[in-house]
């Protein structure tokens, strides 16, 4: 197989024997190592040879595998995104297992990504383009909640669940939902941008679902 390497820069090693990637591959000074795109994950090298004669020969580092995300939560009360937006904010809790949705009474809950933190404003909830994946994990799921993904009030879809992994690769015309193995297709139509998040419903099938490890990035 062969490995295709993108330069992104480089650092010098300083008095104690440590290089920190300062200067891009133009060889402008910056004060941050990557900047992301949210492209998944990517894998990240360093070696002692220039850009110009890197190769698998090379004396390099190990691999490190990075999450270039357009959104990540882990969603633990050790590392909790803050950026949600709810209309029922008492239904929302944290532990260090994950993030909890719970409908105690028949009044639907909504929890989407959004722009501003602890949000209770419906314009608040964050647009994505479509070409993007959607994974995290379920810790427990009742069927009375669901994934939803929401361009308009006239068309979003509703995906089931199921406790496991998740993912979901989302395009203009198809949802592929990959739970725990098992593939399922679900054809759409998203002409612009949409709202992702979890939805219950107002009936006598309370739905609940404990996740983390929420990511979203570009496919």
């Amino acid at each position: 197989m062969t490995t295709n390497y993108r330069y992104l820069g480089y650092g010098v090693t300083d008095e104690n024997g440590i290089a920190h990637l300062d200067h891009d591959a133009n060889g402008n000074p910056i004060d941050h190592s990557y900047t992301g795109t949210g492209a998944g994950e990517i894998d990240v090298v360093a070696s002692l040879d220039d850009n110009t004669h890197i190769s698998d020969s090379s004396i390099q580092s190990e691999t490190f595998v990075v999450l270039d995300t357009l959104f990540y939560d882990e969603a633990t009360s050790n590392a909790k995104n803050q950026y949600w937006f709810s209309n029922r904010w008492d239904n929302i809790s944290v532990s260090d297992i994950g993030t909890t949705i719970e409908e105690l009474s028949s009044a639907s809950i909504n929890y989407y990504i959004s722009n501003v933190a602890n949000s209770s404003t419906w314009g608040d909830r964050k647009l994505f383009n479509t070409n993007i994946c959607v994974e995290f994990e379920v810790i427990e799921y009742n069927t009375g909640l669901k994934f939803i993904i929401h361009e308009s009030d006239t068309n979003y879809k509703q995906l089931p669940l199921n406790s496991g992994s998740v993912k979901l690769e989302i395009t203009n015309t198809n949802i592929k939902s990959t739970i725990n193995g098992n593939v399922t297709n679900t054809p759409c139509d998203f002409t612009n941008q949409v709202r992702l998040g979890f939805q219950t419903f107002n009936d006598s099938d309370l739905g609940k679902i404990t996740f983390k490890d929420f990511k979203v990035y570009q496919i």
